[in-house]
């Protein structure tokens, strides 16, 4: 098994660790344009620092791009510090994962081996560029505004649980004051704006959600490092491309119908980073090795369509000959270059055994009657559930929902579930990863 101690012992961890001291100065980027994809790795498929780039809207094949203006974006990652200072910080932090990932790709694709320093270099290298793209950061924007839009109409559907929050806050704040009526007609209001779309909880600049995308780089990377079996493809005959995507995965055999292809999202998912025109690295779920083949041209163009798929705007190569193969390609199999399914909020909510209408609904389409998630206990829950984007937005699920839930209660109390009676408490909404709930038979 590999050692986690390679991260901190390796080249970044130590400069990252001399950084944090005060030893060495947090590295200065002026540059006004961002590359979303390693500018090293664009290289690596151009001839003299030019790239072929084609338009996956329009097809058309464009020569003569220069490396250092492909798949980048104006100040794309500064963002304000906590002074409210602009700030290209992250900018820096891969410019030093680049620096020594570079090298230790040269010595992975030349010897095809390496060892537990580069692997950990080259993991941190590839988990930070699956969430660094545009495209990456408008997926989990759209998904965290999902979420949280949801959990702002969960709370503010439960009226009875509403005027207890105003109350606490009340009772916080003296300048905080509202009569029942103002109360409710603050919380229908909102929930008119939530259902028109008027009122959407998003993040304005991306700061947030890029953020969260570079914690979760850290552990896609150490998963990669000790969770991961690589396999670097050589090209036989043919030549890799690339996207301003950088990456792409695959998953046969996806936990859910609606799950997004993800890393890990099943032990069956692959990942396709090109790191050359010659090479391309694939890291799968399974045991930490590194196996090389010779990839035919069959299994070039599959590796191809995948990044044809994923890519948001554009592919490059260093032939047009490369890149048009790729687009005529994607016309005779379409299903070699599916676009990204988007990640999909589950809400899970109590079952009742006596009301099977969700489990039944989810059967006609070919899903799983029920999920089973776990308590704080550890033990297995079956639970009833809705998925955003495929069952309807997310207020609709949250307020659907929560409506749902209040009827059972009524229902389990011994009332009447069509009854106006308000009960102790309310309805708690939390985002919950559709990777962490298998599918149930049960019932």
């Amino acid at each position: 098994m590999p050692d986690l101690r390679a991260f901190d012992e390796g080249p970044i961890g130590q400069e990252l660790i001399q950084m944090e001291l005060g030893l060495k100065p947090w590295p200065s980027k002026d540059a006004k344009r961002h590359h979303f994809v390693s500018r090293f790795l664009l290289d690596r498929f151009a001839n003299d620092e030019r790239l072929v780039q084609l338009d996956l809207r329009s097809g058309k094949p464009q020569g003569g791009i220069r490396v250092d203006k492909a798949a980048s974006r104006h100040r794309f990652y500064e963002f304000e510090d906590e002074e409210g200072n602009k700030s290209s910080m992250l900018e820096g932090l891969f410019a030093v994962i680049e620096t020594h990932a570079a090298p230790a790709l040269t010595r992975l694709e030349e010897d095809g081996e390496i060892d537990e320093i580069d692997r950990a270099t080259i993991a941190m290298l590839l988990a930070f560029q699956w969430g660094r793209t545009p495209a990456a950061r408008e997926r989990a924007e759209k998904f965290g505004e999902e979420v949280a839009t949801g959990q702002m109409a969960s709370q503010y559907a439960d009226r009875r649980a509403y005027r207890e929050r105003v109350s606490n806050l009340e009772a916080e704040d003296e300048s905080v004051r509202m009569t029942d009526d103002e109360a409710e007609e603050f919380r229908q209001r909102t929930l008119r704006k939530l259902r028109d779309g008027s009122l959407i909880m998003a993040d304005p600049n991306g700061g947030a959600t890029m953020s969260l995308l570079i914690q979760t780089a850290n552990d896609i990377a150490q998963i990669m490092f000790v969770g991961m079996e690589w396999t670097l493809m050589r090209a036989n005959g043919a030549e890799f491309v690339t996207s301003d995507g950088g990456a792409a995965s695959f998953d046969p055999t996806p936990k859910h119908p609606w799950s997004g292809h993800t890393i890990y999202s099943s032990p069956n998912a692959e990942t396709y980073f090109p790191i050359s025109s010659r090479s391309c690295l694939v890291v799968s779920p399974g045991e930490p090795t590194l196996r090389v083949f010779d990839a035919n041209q069959t299994k070039v163009m599959e590796t191809n369509l995948r990044m044809y798929g994923w890519g948001d705007r554009y592919i490059y190569g260093r032939t047009q000959e490369a890149v048009t193969k790729v687009r005529r390609a994607s016309k005779a199999k379409p299903h070699l270059a599916a676009k990204p399914q988007p990640h999909r909020f589950v809400m899970l909510i109590e079952p009742d055994p006596e009301d099977d209408r969700l489990a039944r609904a989810h059967v006609a389409r070919d899903w799983d009657p029920y999920m089973t998630t776990t308590d704080e206990s550890g033990m297995p829950r079956v639970m009833d559930y809705l998925v955003v984007g495929e069952e309807g937005n997310a207020v609709e699920i949250a307020l659907n929902g929560d409506d749902l839930v209040r009827r059972r209660a009524l229902k389990a109390a011994g009332l009447d579930p069509d009854s106006d009676v308000e009960l102790p408490g309310g309805v708690t909404t939390v985002a919950v990863d559709p990777g962490s709930v298998k599918p149930s038979l049960w019932g």
